[in-house]
């Protein structure tokens, strides 16, 4: 009899440190928020795609889940998806590229496993077997499969520095298209998310784990009016940085007034 079909995960990373979007939903809703978005992510890496129904019952058990009402959880779910930690799939129907993109990686995995297994059984069966994989078809396809990683493992730096050149290009199309912001924070905006990795193989915004250009931007720009409303000392559009991101440097700068 063969096995069930392994669904969705057991367990799934939870960083040390949030990123920007998740800092920011819980400066806008406190614990719950950050409460409500940790529920979501177990219900989502449940399923076999990544994806949660917030409609009806299933909706008032999510809420319940972080001792939330329906109302606090739809606010909750509208700022998700400025924020861009939530994407919609359809009406009440939810998930998040990281959950997914995670769930296919492993589902790829369980399913790279599975046909090695087979392979393996297949080459241990006796010869006057009729479902006996011929030997030479077994080496056939590991030598074919083997060419395929070594293919890839050749790829060149300098391929891999001019893919990431008309990334960061296309990038940069992308943000100057939204012309009703200004100039000069669609520039800060750009140099802050083209920065390079040390490795010089990612820039920053292909670091996230989510990705809309016009909402980040939308996020920026309402950022930056909040930081120069008179109440403090004006800084840039940057969005408000982490503590442990600033280089030595900058924190004696803002420990001094001076960033």
């Amino acid at each position: 009899m063969a096995r069930p079909k392994k669904i969705g995960l057991d367990y799934f990373p939870l960083d040390v440190t949030f990123n920007e979007q998740v800092q920011a939903l819980e400066s806008l809703h406190g614990n719950n928020g950050l409460a409500w978005i940790i529920k979501f992510w177990q219900s989502a890496y449940k399923t076999e795609y990544g994806e949660v129904d917030s409609r009806g019952l299933l909706g008032k058990l999510l809420a319940n889940n972080a001792r939330l009402t329906t109302d606090e959880q739809d606010k909750i779910i509208e700022d998700c998806l400025q924020l861009g930690l939530l994407v919609k799939i359809s009406d009440g129907i939810y998930t998040s590229n990281g959950v997914k993109k995670r769930i296919s990686n492993v589902s790829k995995d369980r399913e790279y496993a599975i046909n090695y297994r087979k392979n393996q059984l297949l080459e241990k069966q006796p010869p006057n077997n009729p479902q006996t994989m011929p030997q030479s078809k077994v080496k056939e396809s590991k030598v074919k499969e083997s060419k395929v990683k070594e293919s890839k493992v050749k790829e060149s730096k300098e391929d891999k520095s001019a893919h990431l050149e008309k990334a960061i290009s296309a990038f940069r199309e992308d943000v100057l298209s939204n012309t009703q912001y200004p100039k000069d924070m669609l520039k800060s905006f750009f140099d802050y998310w083209s920065e390079k990795t040390p490795s010089k193989t990612k820039c920053r915004w292909q670091q996230q784990t989510t990705w809309e250009t016009p909402k980040r931007l939308a996020y920026w720009a309402k950022r930056g009016e909040k930081f120069n409303t008179g109440q403090q000392k004006p800084i840039s559009n940057m969005p408000k940085r982490c503590y442990n991101d600033l280089t030595e440097e900058e924190r004696i700068k803002l420990r001094n007034g001076e960033l």
